[in-house]
């Protein structure tokens, strides 16, 4: 089973690295995950680079069929990952409220990939990022994604590199995390 772990930030200065690092890691540091045979990918939008709507300008996205309807060829590309994916956990920040407009455009480029399939939000911000978590919760749902629920992680504000010791302080949410993917896996499987 394929998990994809996006990130999505794409801003220079961030800690989303830090923090699907340490969500890839809680995943791999679990017994009961790891005889599962799971892969875990972390997908960064940043290097994804996705337009704008630029080249398919045209194209409705839910009136897309087939991966090659798409006109850009980094389009095209993105429709085999998310296909390829059973199971995505969304590792955003709040900005503003919300999540980043380069998580949103990536999930708008394509609309048939992630129907059915799981999916979890683990959102941080210095007020934990509850508003951008349950936003996003609701666009997936949109979408038909299969969202069994979401982690809110409260973080120092403007503090990048993540000051030392706080990925270990993370720990608090390993469990609700593992319980998410378990949940996830159990979905993907009884669909299959």
């Amino acid at each position: 089973m394929k998990v994809g772990i996006i990130m999505g930030s794409v801003r220079t200065k961030r800690v989303c690295p830090e923090i699907a690092a340490y969500v890839k890691r809680t995943i791999e540091n679990d017994q009961s995950l790891c005889n599962q045979n799971i892969e875990l990918q972390i997908i960064d939008l940043n290097q994804v680079a996705l337009p704008l709507y630029e080249d398919d300008d045209d194209l409705i996205p839910a009136q897309v069929k087939d991966v090659d309807g798409y006109v850009d060829s980094r389009t095209r590309l993105w429709s085999r990952t998310v296909s390829s994916l059973d199971v995505f956990i969304f590792v955003t920040p709040q900005y503003n409220w919300g999540y980043p407009a380069a998580l949103k455009n990536a999930i708008d480029r394509v609309y048939h990939e992630w129907r059915g399939k799981s999916a979890i939000v683990v959102s941080y911000g210095g007020h934990g990022g509850d508003k951008c978590n349950r936003q996003l919760q609701e666009v997936l749902q949109g979408l038909k994604m299969n969202v069994v629920g979401g982690v809110s992680m409260s973080i120092p504000v403007g503090v990048i590199p993540l000051p030392e010791g706080t990925v270990p302080g993370f720990s608090v949410y390993n469990e609700e995390i593992l319980q998410l993917v378990a949940s996830c896996i159990k979905n993907t499987n009884s669909r299959q």
